[in-house]
């Protein structure tokens, strides 16, 4: 659920499970079991509850059931009180560029290092950097009543735990898919050539006909920026799960060359989010799995933000589906 941002996850409801979990590997003795390839195996089929324990996040709290939120995040709320409670998400990084304006970096004793984006009062975010450089995202937010504990207490037992699962030899579990998901589908099929026209490629953003994209580790993203430009464009497309998209007063339905998208705008800041059904979540009411473009057009602004993020949707739909 990229397009709402940050902590929306926090107050969605549980993602619908059309899938299974299975046990990792072992650990071969000859890998780092500290590096993101060795703990994690498929990255694209993780099972983050699976890496979600609930002995530590009791200190803090009575926890309710870890659950997996989208393809990207497992959920735990926690209740301290009967006026207090916090949120606890454990995940993929959800930004391009997850240590960008970090404050504090410290090692822990496996030797793994913790960097801190956020620290105030309600809402506390950190990165556990793996030793090949995979990056793995806990956050906590206080969502009931002002936090009864310091927010990030949490978030720093959960990255003591994840440490101690890597230096133990224990791996991730994975989910168990379908034939027809999102979830082991590629977030740059539609990745244009470099040779291409602005007009041939599967962008047709202005600034991008010629950029490299790139895969965000562990996270269902496919990445486009020019980087040779201050303040140029910059387009992410992700593999997500949306529940209730009808129904969400943020939402816009329209019609692009005769396919139905639905578009969040923020007309102040011209960034706009195309988002393109693929099909519904087998057994789950009203969610599907989707194709998000989201465009931030960069200084020059754009007049058809929308209509270029729609294209990029429907464009990469149509590369997945063949």
């Amino acid at each position: 659920m990229r397009f709402r941002h940050a902590l929306i996850a926090f107050a969605a409801a549980p993602a619908a499970g059309c899938s299974t979990t299975v046990a990792g590997t072992a650990v071969p003795v000859d890998r780092d079991p500290l590096a993101g390839s060795t703990f994690f195996g498929d990255q694209r089929t993780v099972d983050w509850c699976s890496l979600v324990s609930l002995d530590p996040i009791k200190k803090y709290g009575v926890p309710e059931r870890p659950s997996n939120e989208g393809f990207d995040n497992c959920y735990v709320y926690v209740t301290t009180d009967a006026e207090h409670g916090f949120g606890l998400s454990v995940g993929a990084p959800d930004d391009v560029y997850p240590e960008d304006g970090t404050f504090d970096v410290r090692k822990l004793p496996s030797g793994l290092q913790v960097t801190t984006v956020l620290d105030e009062d309600d809402f506390c975010r950190k990165l556990l950097r793996l030793s090949d450089g995979v990056r793995v995202q806990v956050m906590a937010a206080a969502l009931v009543g002002d936090p009864a504990t310091d927010i990030c207490d949490p978030v720093d037992a959960v990255l003591a735990g994840l440490a101690e699962r890597g230096t133990s030899g224990q791996v991730a579990r994975h989910h168990r898919v379908p034939t027809a998901t999102l979830r082991t589908a590629d977030a740059c099929a539609a990745t244009p050539e470099e040779t291409a026209t602005p007009e041939e490629t599967a962008t047709g953003v202005p600034g991008l006909a010629r950029v490299e994209a790139a895969s965000v580790p562990l996270a269902h993203l496919c990445v486009w920026e020019d980087t040779g430009r201050t303040q140029g464009p910059l387009l992410i497309v992700s593999l997500d799960l949306e529940f209730g998209l009808g129904d969400d007063p943020e939402v816009r339905r329209e019609q692009v060359e005769g396919q139905e998208v639905f578009l969040v705008e923020d007309a102040e800041e011209g960034f706009c989010t195309a988002i393109a059904v693929v099909r519904p979540v087998p057994g789950a009411a009203d969610e599907a799995e989707v194709v998000e473009a989201f465009l931030d057009p960069g200084a020059a602004g754009s007049a058809s933000t929308c209509a270029d993020a729609a294209r990029v949707a429907l464009a990469t739909r149509k590369a997945l589906l063949g």
